[in-house]
């Protein structure tokens, strides 16, 4: 008989907006599930999250120094950040239904998927949805943020596709997100893939799809 295995690969904007949904998810297969899945996230979206944990820790340093500040739309997002990160970290230590992507999980030439193997020369590919990143590095936001939307499909393509020492195993992956662009990305790639769209707005600002 053949095993199916689903994995449920998760974007920045649903740990950003939809935590709560998310932990209620992973409690209810913690004590129903009886099919095989695993929550992936991949590495871009880690690397996303410590950023923002990143622009939190700035604006406590600027409060610290009696700096008067007004909050903004962004310390929301760091700070919803930090809950996610905690939150995940607590659940990839757990081993059981949540796990970060690691370096060598993916398609990439180079091996690695922050390493652009097209160019080979060992250039960083995880780029930041920040304001002005993109521009510092002569790029358009937009181009930035459609590269990150690459990385996680790559991720969905790793696992779809990925090696396992048990034979005839159907591997489904599921990509959640809020993101219509990359859903409609993700649903194109062919049969065993699925995007759910959580029904948010489609944004690319201040790091939020």
């Amino acid at each position: 008989m053949e095993a199916i295995v689903f994995y449920l690969v998760v974007d920045t904007n649903v740990l950003l907006r939809q935590l709560e949904t998310l932990q209620q998810f992973v409690i209810d297969i913690e004590h129903h599930l009886t099919l095989t899945l695993q929550i992936i996230i991949p590495g871009i979206v880690i690397s996303e999250l410590d950023r923002w944990v990143n622009v939190m820790y700035s604006v406590m340093c600027i409060i610290n120094s009696g700096w008067t500040r007004h909050k903004t739309r962004d310390d929301k997002v760091a700070w919803a950040a930090r809950l996610a990160s905690t939150w995940l970290l607590e659940k990839v230590r757990a081993r059981r239904f949540v796990k970060g992507q690691t370096y060598e999980e993916t398609c990439n030439a180079s091996g690695k998927w922050n390493v652009n193997g097209a160019k080979g020369s060992g250039v960083m590919a995880s780029i930041f949805r920040a304001n002005n990143a993109f521009e510092l590095i002569g790029i358009s936001q937009r181009e930035g943020s459609e590269m990150n939307d690459d990385l996680i499909l790559d991720c969905c393509q790793y696992f779809a596709s990925a090696r396992d020492p048990q034979q005839g195993v159907i591997r489904h992956v599921v990509l959640c997100s809020g993101d219509k662009n990359l859903c409609l990305k993700v649903e194109s790639v062919g049969e065993g893939f699925l995007a759910l769209s959580t029904g948010m707005r489609h944004s690319c600002v201040s790091g939020e799809r």
